[in-house]
């Protein structure tokens, strides 16, 4: 596996074939700025976008997909797996506090692929709480 991430893979590509940030993104109907982000490992794209740039710049597959996820990728990820763990569970509670404190971290709480995440883990607990008081209703 290579030791290289998607962004930096992704940026060596497009100066290859002398493109700027804003002329890939107009390729693939996105802004220059989350170009900017991917590049800088602080977001990784969804798997239609990646796709898609790959199949822009011409990039070697095998490269493009077997790169490891940023730092903060992985701090999503880690979020991620326990909360899911702890829904599947029916551990509301711990969902709830990971949730807040997933929330404290402005860094993981600006992009927006990371607030749906949070919203989805908050309907859980709705869906829960509603569940629970149509029970005691009964």
């Amino acid at each position: 596996m290579s030791e290289a991430r998607f962004g930096d893979v992704l940026k060596r590509a497009r100066k290859h074939m002398k493109l700027t940030q804003e002329k890939l993104a107009n390729l693939v109907n996105i802004d220059a700025a989350t170009i900017s982000r991917i590049e800088s490992n602080l977001i990784r794209p969804s798997r239609k976008l990646q796709d898609s740039l790959v199949n822009k710049l011409g990039m070697d597959k095998t490269n493009a997909y077997h790169c490891y996820p940023s730092p903060l990728e992985e701090r999503f990820i880690e979020y991620e797996k326990t909360i899911d763990e702890y829904i599947l569970s029916k551990n509301f509670n711990a969902v709830r506090l990971n949730i807040e404190e997933m929330e404290k971290d402005p860094e993981l709480m600006k992009y927006p692929i990371n607030i749906q995440y949070v919203l989805f883990a908050k309907a859980s607990l709705l869906i829960n709480r509603k569940s629970k008081d149509k029970e005691r209703d009964i």
